[in-house]
């Protein structure tokens, strides 16, 4: 639980907000290990819920897994601006994030972290079916050549073709905690110039 006394200064809430969202990276239990990301082309949000696969802080930055023939890595080709929202009911502290998303290129970070992955990890990229593609059965499991572990050389070959990271470089972030003496906000604005952030309370 979060001591509303231990906040007094705008940077206090968002130390707290980047402790709690590296939580969620380790344990899948935290309700930070998930969150709603945000796209929009042509003036159209589309948003999805992603597992949170690595934060790194100065500069501020989140990673995700994805397919490269998803639409979400379609569409950050067309816009890079993003959205990630988080939610702990527990914690009762919320954390928007925005900024630039790109799909990642560097190989060896690439192949490093495909190769780090789990088996069944591997297996959801393996499917010759990408996600959002039309089918006329209730699960694409049913549909052409079944995955089994340990995965075919030639599954291997095409999971680690799909595998990709997204990157999203973090320009603001927005952190409110709930409570009931009157809820706790703070906005925060990187700045490229000097590598810091400029951190201000602001009302709910």
């Amino acid at each position: 639980m979060i001591n509303i006394h231990s906040i007094n200064t705008p940077n206090d809430l968002y130390n707290i907000a980047i402790n709690e969202l590296k939580k969620g990276v380790e344990s899948s239990l935290h309700e930070f290990h998930t969150g709603t990301f945000s796209t929009s082309t042509n003036n159209i949000p589309e948003s999805r819920t992603v597992v949170i696969r690595k934060i790194s802080s100065n500069p501020l930055m989140v990673r995700i897994h994805s397919d490269n023939r998803s639409k979400k890595n379609s569409e950050i080709k067309i816009n890079p601006y993003a959205c990630l929202l988080l939610y702990s009911k527990q914690l009762k502290l919320q954390v928007r994030l925005s900024g630039k998303a790109k799909v990642l290129e560097e190989q060896t970070d690439i192949n490093a972290t495909f190769m780090g992955m789990s088996d069944n990890a591997k297996a959801c990229y393996a499917h010759q079916l990408s996600s959002g593609d039309i089918i006329h059965k209730k699960q694409k499991e049913s549909i052409g050549q079944s995955i089994q572990l340990p995965l075919t050389p030639a599954q291997l070959d095409l999971s680690k073709q799909n595998f990709s990271i997204v990157q999203i470089f973090i320009q603001t972030i927005d952190i409110l905690y709930l409570h009931h003496s009157g809820h706790v906000r703070t906005f925060g604005k990187w700045n490229d110039s000097n590598d810091t952030w400029t951190l201000n309370f602001c009302c709910s």
